[in-house]
């Protein structure tokens, strides 16, 4: 589900939003996707790297299939903050 959620944001985003605000709104729905999902699988299973991997996988797909070179920095971000968001949603850390 996550996978296919920031795989399929880009595309559906820049179809129904004006071309000026594409950018940030799919910048803040990815950011978004990975803080609630990372919450969501840290509090399912427990705190781990693999839903952080996995989300930033999706993003590396989503990086070469729309968006330019100069986006990868928006890679490690997305991974720490699904990192931090498991962490916080397992209950045995937190």
């Amino acid at each position: 589900m996550a996978v296919t959620l920031i795989l399929l944001a880009p595309p559906l985003l820049s179809a129904v939003l004006p071309a000026a605000s594409v950018g940030w709104s799919v910048l803040a729905l990815l950011g978004v996707t990975a803080v609630i999902l990372g919450w969501v699988d840290g509090k399912t299973f427990r705190s781990s790297w693999s839903f952080p991997l996995t989300a930033g996988a999706a993003y590396f797909a989503d990086m070469l299939l729309y968006f330019n070179e100069g986006t990868w920095i928006y890679l490690p971000v997305l991974v720490i903050l699904a990192a931090i968001a498991g962490w916080l949603g397992d209950p045995k850390e937190s």
